[in-house]
């Protein structure tokens, strides 16, 4: 199944684009893109305009944009009978006059009026997106129907050294690439997948999911926040937010580093860090600790009593997480606030927040891009399984994972069942899943998917009494022989139980035994 293009795609000319050719919002374009100090061509979708003139921006129209508009034209009968014509259509009628204007005009629109151009990766992740300007498109996609639709799997091969390679995409680049590709398996195509989070393909989901996704992307279409300023860092945020920041694109957001209060005046923010009392988040202290010379600590703090405080949080989040719908309705959360602690005060480095009385044990996590790849979202994933194994019940986080998210669970629930291993060497090879899951104390689901996707199980066929047995797990010698031997020795960031000073308040049974607290007790 091929993507499909726009109405005007199919007859768009072929080869470079001229100075006087108007680009057409929702066409494929080849644009250049650098990457590790390389230019690349890349095929990209052309999101929005923006005219830096009026600071006015144009974006591909919503899906059903017609129904949208009959829809919204019966309200606004309903609500008066003066006649007249609806707010989107007198917008089009302007749109379509300017456009007539500009036709008419010998000298090219772009020439006159700069503008900036707002493009979404074709089958990357919309972190990528970005603004830029005209003289990076090149040409028109000759063909989108050669394009894989959104999410779609791709055609990926392993290279010599073993590196998973896109043909179509390597065609693109500006180099010369001799490497010898061989097909992947089917496996080292999952976990490209898994890796590289493709976008679930509209064709695999129901109607009414499929609608509300387009309608979901087409709300967060463009960033309206550019820049982050928090902790003495500038951090350029992935995705939009709802702050209360009306029709803007390019805004400069300061947050305060100990309450969060958030505003786009630099000058307003140096008078709130004046008068600002807070030095710490709200809540209770239930852990401290010391790792590589960084001292930190862990709140934990109630949406209901701190309603403010974790609005502004699941705002900040959303900067950094792309599928997050929680901003307002806090009240039903917990919130785990992990800091560091300076001379000066506490600062957040990231979080991870549950619903009370719910079978997840971690609705969200999110560690601030300058803290992560320093073993902190693990530490926050140990966290959430801890306090549900004191509370007597395994946990597994929300369904779905966001893409970073989801390479982290896979590598700690990975190390989770090869620590197991390690402590417990007369294990048999075949065992059950559901037990399995009472020794590592991960959910039976995220066991199975984490071996399929690492090549560990093999599902036995049947059974000794002839029936087939999808519970029966028979684990890959080979393979775990792999990860036994690679492995890692070095240090790494772990919760140390003892320093959490944290007791449920309602218990779901017995608190259950760690393996690894029994393998340190035979040590």
């Amino acid at each position: 199944v091929m993507g499909k293009p726009s109405g005007r795609m199919g007859r768009r000319h072929q080869g470079p684009l001229k100075d006087e050719d108007e680009l057409q919002l929702g066409d494929f374009y080849f644009v250049t893109k650098k990457c590790d100090g390389k230019e690349y061509r890349a095929a990209a979708r052309l999101i929005a305009i923006k005219n830096l003139k009026d600071k006015t921006i144009s974006k591909i129209p919503p899906p059903d944009k017609k129904k949208r508009c009959e829809r919204d034209q019966s309200q606004e009968d309903s609500k008066s009978t003066t006649s007249g014509t609806s707010q989107s259509e007198q917008n089009d009628e302007k749109d379509a006059e300017e456009v007539k204007e500009n036709e008419q005009c010998d000298q090219p629109f772009s020439d006159r009026v700069p503008k900036l151009y707002y493009v979404h990766y074709h089958n990357t992740d919309r972190r990528l997106d970005e603004w830029m300007t005209r003289d990076r498109f090149k040409e028109h996609v000759p063909d989108p129907l050669l394009l894989p639709a959104e999410g779609e799997s791709v055609e990926i091969k392993v290279t010599t050294e073993g590196s998973l390679e896109n043909p179509t995409v390597a065609k693109m680049k500006k180099v010369d690439d001799k490497k010898t590709l061989r097909p992947a398996t089917r496996s080292q195509k999952k976990i490209h997948k898994e890796f590289h989070h493709l976008q679930t393909n509209y064709a695999e989901m129901d109607a009414t999911s499929r609608l509300l996704e387009k309608e979901h992307e087409h709300r967060t279409l463009v960033k309206n926040v550019e820049k982050v300023m928090m902790n003495g860092f500038v951090m350029s945020s992935w995705y939009f937010s709802p702050y209360p920041f009306p029709n803007a694109t390019d805004v400069t957001l300061y947050i305060c580093d100990f309450c969060l209060v958030y505003t786009d005046n630099m000058k307003g923010m140096s008078f709130h860090k004046k008068v600002c009392v807070e030095k710490a988040p709200p809540g209770d202290e239930i852990y401290r600790d010391t790792w590589q010379g960084t001292h930190i600590a862990l709140f934990e703090v109630h949406g209901k009593h701190n309603k403010t405080y974790c609005q502004s949080l699941c705002l900040l989040s959303k900067l950094f997480l792309d599928h997050k719908t929680l901003y307002f309705d806090v009240d039903t959360f917990i919130f785990y606030i992990l800091c560091e602690v300076r001379d000066d005060g506490v600062r957040i480095m990231g979080h991870f927040s549950k619903e009370m009385q719910s079978e997840n044990n971690l609705a969200c996590i999110m560690i601030l891009p300058p803290y992560q790849n320093k073993g902190y979202g693990k530490l926050l994933i140990q966290l959430s399984y801890e306090l549900s194994r004191r509370e007597g019940w395994i946990g597994t986080p929300e369904k779905p994972l966001s893409d970073l998210g989801k390479v982290t669970y896979r590598s700690y629930w990975l190390n989770r069942i090869i620590d197991y291993y390690a402590s417990e060497p007369e294990v048999t090879e075949r065992f059950l899943a559901t037990e399995l899951s009472q020794r590592v104390q991960l959910a039976t689901d995220d066991i199975i998917s984490t071996m399929e996707n690492y090549g560990l199980e093999k599902h036995l066929r049947a059974t000794s009494t002839g029936f087939k047995s999808p519970s029966h797990i028979f684990m890959n010698p080979t393979i775990l022989q792999v990860f036994l031997s690679k492995r890692s020795s070095r240090k790494k960031l772990l919760l140390k139980k003892q320093n959490l000073k944290w007791k449920p308040k309602d218990t779901r049974g017995d608190p259950i035994r760690d393996f690894m607290d029994t393998a340190v007790r035979r040590r």
